[in-house]
């Protein structure tokens, strides 16, 4: 499954060059019971000999570690000593997978995934981790590999908690305000949106609507839910929605031009839009279905098929949310 899920991503998204190779970071990572910031630890030794190559080195200890053996060890991820002369060489970034219950597993996750190490200079990721609960194991391997393909890229930043991490062309910080907005609708909700320019500019495509500035961000649900996926009503079907039913709308997950444009925006991707995946959900809908209440946009266009009521759904086919 892990691999399926990494040859995948690797097509859609190429890590930019690292501006400096040596670093020294600490983890700041929640939960605190899986990995504290004693835990994860930069290698001393990243200057002289191969390391002159090498992007990054990173070597993990349990020395003062509050965490059980079992979920921080000496081998959760490469040890430096791994890495000189070997594979590390060329490597930009490590995940360290476990398959544990956690207390978020038994409030109902399938998985959770973050990013943990950071270049100093770019604020890029440079490790994650991610825990696949039971639930995600006991899918078959189409749906567990899409949940993994998810929780990749909540651990190469697509999480609130780096919004105010992104960096221009020139590697200089963006301002949060220009990362994420928040708007009012016509009906006086507060919606907050993801307004960079190539995450707009692909919103709008999808919509068929110019006046639109961004794409909705999640408002519901906690603070693993809220603000870290895309607005489950415009995006059905996208593979970063914020629940395992990607295939709600009637196909498989899709991942978009939307999440690869947020991905670009951040700073530290560039991406292959030939390998984008279609979201059917919402195609050229205009402007009535990204502004609207799912009952007004249903009453505005009769023949739509994307939102339905009660007495329909027991007697239709259509699509609902």
């Amino acid at each position: 499954m892990l691999p399926r899920a990494c040859v995948g991503e690797k097509k859609k998204t190429r890590l930019l060059p690292l501006r400096h190779r040596c670093w020294l970071r600490q983890c700041h990572i929640a939960p605190a019971s899986v990995v504290t910031v004693a835990c994860v630890v930069a290698a001393s030794m990243c200057a002289g000999g191969v390391g002159e190559a090498t992007d990054c080195y990173i070597h993990v200890t349990t020395a003062g570690c509050s965490a059980p053996a079992s979920v921080v060890t000496v081998s959760c991820v490469a040890a430096a000593s791994m890495c000189a002369g070997g594979t590390g060489e060329t490597t930009d970034y490590y995940l360290y997978v476990t398959a544990v219950s956690d207390e978020a597993c038994g409030s109902g996750a399938a998985a959770w995934a973050l990013p943990c190490l950071f270049d100093p200079a770019t604020n890029r990721p440079l490790l994650g981790t991610a825990n696949l609960c039971r639930a995600a194991l006991e899918q078959d391997a189409h749906e567990a590999a899409a949940v993994l393909v998810h929780e990749l890229h909540h651990a190469l930043g697509f999480t609130n908690q780096l919004f105010d991490k992104f960096i221009d062309a020139d590697g200089q910080p963006i301002p949060e305000d220009e990362v994420v907005q928040m708007t009012v609708t016509p009906y006086g909700e507060r919606r907050p949106m993801v307004i960079t320019p190539t995450v707009a500019k692909e919103a709008q495509a999808q919509f068929g609507c110019q006046a639109l500035p961004g794409a909705a961000l999640e408002d519901q649900g906690g603070s693993g839910s809220a603000l870290a996926h895309w607005e489950y009503e415009w995006f059905q079907g996208e593979i970063m929605v914020a629940t395992n039913l990607f295939g709600a709308h009637g196909g498989p997950p899709v991942l978009s031009r939307i999440t690869l444009a947020l991905m670009q925006d951040s700073g530290w991707y560039d991406v292959d839009w030939a390998a984008a995946g279609f979201l059917k959900w919402g195609w050229q809908a205009g402007c009535d279905f990204v502004s609207k209440t799912c009952t007004a946009y249903a009453a505005a266009h009769p023949t739509q098929q994307y939102f339905c009521t009660k007495e329909q759904y027991s007697s239709d086919s259509v699509n609902t949310v």
